[in-house]
């Protein structure tokens, strides 16, 4: 017999090697978590991608744009390049269907080379139209008819020409160029609840209403609107019947130019179709079958630019202008002419407002009451009151702001309140001449802000966060609460909601900030 010893460690065992099922759950759910971070990656890799083109894009276009303004010296009114505005008239109040002489002239006979001629007008012809003169016959009836009250009416109307802002928007103009309205001149007349002559296209009554079936209310408080401008076109002599203004080939050659060699851009790659638009073709309130769509205007870049006096621009104190009576009119030759202007403003700050797309044309009927009874709402320049400021608005460079509209029907609407962070928006208020009574508005004050956060859905009241220059009491205001015994800027009441507004304008790409100086 045969004995096979087997030596301890050499038992060999028949179980099979492997995992087990925890271990590969374990293993599994360590893969996916993987890969649900890169799935998580991709996208927020493709948005960077995204806004880092967007970012790129910006800057050549402003460059552009900044280019357009150098090589073509278009930012001030000179004799080579003198500015146009189109005419209409204002009423008295808002409960009268007066209206005064429009501050522009008329735009078949008059343009403007420089700025003191359009802030205080051509002494060779009586300054028959200038911004002076048109604030100054607004006042009238505000002060007493004597020698100081006139004094005062003159200095609050020098310092309301030197407050005013500018929209340079040939592209705009030359679009309502086309529009015909009868024989009358293009927005000489009160059109519903719009001003084509202004930034935005909203009455001043009209702080944050949309509805042109809203009639003209006096319990509106005034809030500010830029004038819209456009320039002279060489090939229309003046004195002509045709309006002087840059027609659509020029204007929109100019306001979307690449800058020549200073700067190219890459072609915007978004072949997307542009939202559905809605226009008349007849303008009868009967022929509403007549409303057919049309997209927007197509994808290219183009600017606007907002030219406003520096708030460092000094206070025309009445003191130092002459005793009144004044009159510019030429029925009474021998009451003095008001005071010149004791000085012009030497810095304006310059925004440069860059398009990706933009719809220039929303305005182009005349009863638009017809156009609205179809449900179309222009949103190229939309309007929000602004309810109330987050309590770091005076002092952060980012702050929160509440929207809303005063009409309840437009709030109801969830198109109106649409807001999305990047978005740029435009606040503006008036200057009062004592911030504390807030009575007598002598200056505008308007800048530009970037949508950095929005809470909520489109409905209003809305709140947004917002990132620029701090919305606080400008110089001159702060001196006031100086001189009535201020011993902190930090003590000093919150900026009044009442008369601050927010325009939004869709599809803008950057707003590129500047400081102009201007020899007069």
């Amino acid at each position: 017999m045969t004995l096979n010893l087997i030596m301890p460690g050499t038992l060999r065992h028949n179980a099979r090697g492997g995992l087990t099922v925890v271990e590969c759950l374990f293993a599994m759910s360590i893969m996916l978590i993987g890969l649900v971070g890169i799935a998580a990656i991709v996208p927020f890799a493709g948005r960077q991608a995204a806004d880092s083109y967007t970012i790129v894009q910006s800057l050549s276009a402003g460059e552009n744009a900044l280019a357009v303004f150098n090589s073509n010296a278009v930012s001030v009114p000179t004799i080579s390049s003198p500015w146009q505005m189109l005419e209409d008239s204002y009423p008295v109040n808002p409960s009268s269907s007066t209206g005064l002489p429009s501050p522009f002239g008329d735009s078949r006979a008059s343009s403007f080379e420089s700025f003191p001629k359009l802030y205080e007008g051509d002494a060779s012809i009586g300054r028959v139209y200038s911004l002076y003169k048109y604030h100054f016959d607004r006042l009238a009836g505000d002060y007493p008819n004597n020698p100081v009250g006139q004094q005062t009416r003159a200095a609050v109307a020098q310092n309301r020409a030197l407050g005013s802002g500018f929209c340079v928007d040939p592209m705009f103009m030359a679009q309502q160029l086309a529009v015909p309205i009868g024989n009358t001149k293009l927005m000489e007349r009160d059109w519903g609840n719009f001003r084509r002559s202004r930034f935005p296209f909203y009455h001043e009554t009209y702080p944050a209403s949309m509805n042109p079936f809203d009639a003209v209310s006096a319990s509106n408080p005034t809030t500010p609107r830029l004038i819209r401008v456009s320039f002279h076109d060489p090939n229309i002599p003046l004195g002509t019947n045709s309006k002087a203004s840059l027609r659509l080939p020029s204007a929109l050659r100019l306001a979307t130019a690449s800058g020549g060699d200073v700067a190219k851009s890459v072609p915007d790659e978004d072949r997307s179709s542009a939202p559905l638009r809605g226009f008349l073709t007849s303008t009868s309130p009967s022929n509403l079958g007549a409303v057919v769509t049309s997209t927007s205007s197509p994808s290219m870049q183009s600017w606007i630019a907002t030219i406003t006096p520096s708030e460092t621009t000094p206070i025309v104190d009445p003191s130092t202008l002459p005793l009144g009576p004044f009159d510019y009119d030429p029925a009474t030759p021998l009451v003095p002419l008001p005071p010149s202007m004791r000085f012009y403003p030497e810095s304006y700050d310059l925004s440069v407002v860059v398009f990706g797309k933009r719809n220039a044309s929303e305005l182009v009927i005349d009863d638009y009451s017809a156009f609205a009874a179809n449900g179309v709402i222009p949103d190229g320049e939309r309007m929000f009151a602004v309810s109330q400021f987050g309590p770091e608005h005076r002092s952060s460079s980012t702050f929160d702001v509440e929207i809303s509209a005063t009409n309840p029907n437009i709030e109801l609407n969830p198109k109106f309140g649409s807001v999305r962070v990047g978005d740029w928006l435009m606040m503006s208020r008036f200057i009062f001449s004592n911030p504390s009574t807030q009575t007598e508005a002598i200056r505008e004050h308007h800048k530009w802000y970037r949508v950095i956060n929005v809470a909520g859905d489109d409905s209003l009241p809305r709140q947004i966060r917002v990132s620029g220059q701090p919305w606080d009491w400008t110089l001159s205001e702060i001196e006031v609460f100086r001189l009535g015994g201020a011993t902190s800027t930090a003590a000093l009441p919150n900026v009044p909601v009442t008369f601050t507004v927010v325009t939004l304008v869709p599809h803008v790409i950057n707003v590129y900030q500047r400081t102009l100086r201007v020899n007069n």
